[in-house]
């Protein structure tokens, strides 16, 4: 019985090996160019960063510089009458070491607005280098109880000196009242202008009991239908009083009706 061999032919094993290891060495080859391809990539991004990192760092303080800019001025905005301008630049002057960005504007505000006859304050900055304060002043239009003033929105504050306003009218009353009188105050003034009258001095007691000074004579007026005692005042004095002020030493109209006249030698009831 005869069995088919198979010859083998070593040139031809030998040609696909060759032709296998020449195929292995190209991919090694390629592998290699594509390692050092990325090698060179992160190099090349690396080093692009690291340039940029390093001209971050070298324009850094000239951009903080030119944008951060020392303050040079400080405009000072508003109308004062009472108060001194000196005064604010004087507060001023220690923040104007500072720059744009670092100057502490809450310090400043705060310390002006320790300043008594300042009301409101506001503070903007203006690059590159300004910072801008608008002041409202107090206005003073009554003295309150010794040592104070009143404005004309009914605030109390408090001056160092009280020099040249003693010819404001003096109003006192309880801590907390100072809206409540000079509400009164204006009421009562508006009724009593027509009689060529000014209040000099008006006080409410912690009880509310109201008593005003004129001129010449104190008028006690109570604590309750003000504006009612008023009128019925003003009336009395049209009708019989006029020409006599200089002789009336109180008026008083806490009754229901009438008014109590004391003279100053003697008193009558009308």
């Amino acid at each position: 019985m005869m069995y088919p061999v198979r010859l083998r032919d070593n040139n031809g094993i030998n040609r696909k090996q060759a032709k296998r290891r020449g195929a292995s060495k190209k991919k090694q080859t390629q592998k290699k160019s594509i390692k050092w391809s990325r090698l060179l990539g992160s190099f090349l991004k690396l080093s692009l960063v690291a340039c940029f990192i390093g001209l971050g760092v070298w324009c850094w303080p000239k951009l903080t510089d030119y944008f951060n800019q020392p303050v040079k001025r400080v405009q000072v905005e508003g109308q004062f009458a009472a108060l001194q301008k000196a005064s604010v630049q004087q507060l001023v002057e220690p923040y104007l070491s500072s720059r744009f960005f670092n100057i502490d504007l809450i310090g400043l505000q705060t310390d002006l607005e320790k300043i008594p006859w300042i009301e409101t304050v506001a503070l903007r900055r203006v690059w590159p280098d300004q910072i801008q304060v608008k002041i409202v002043e107090h206005i003073a239009v009554a003295r309150w109880n010794d040592d104070e003033l009143l404005s004309n929105k009914g605030n109390r504050f408090k001056p160092e000196k009280l020099t040249g306003l003693k010819s404001l009218p003096k109003l006192t009353g309880p801590v907390g009242t100072e809206q409540q009188v000079m509400a009164q105050y204006h009421k009562i003034a508006q009724l009593i202008r027509p009689l060529g009258m000014s209040i000099k001095q008006l006080n409410v007691s912690s009880r509310g009991a109201l008593v005003f000074v004129t001129d010449h004579f104190r008028v006690l007026v109570g604590r309750d239908d003000v504006v009612k005692k008023i009128q019925r005042f003003v009336k009395v004095y049209k009708a019989q009083l006029v020409g006599k002020k200089e002789l009336i030493k109180s008026v008083d109209v806490r009754y229901s009706s009438g008014v109590a006249v004391m003279w100053k030698t003697s008193e009558l009831k009308s």
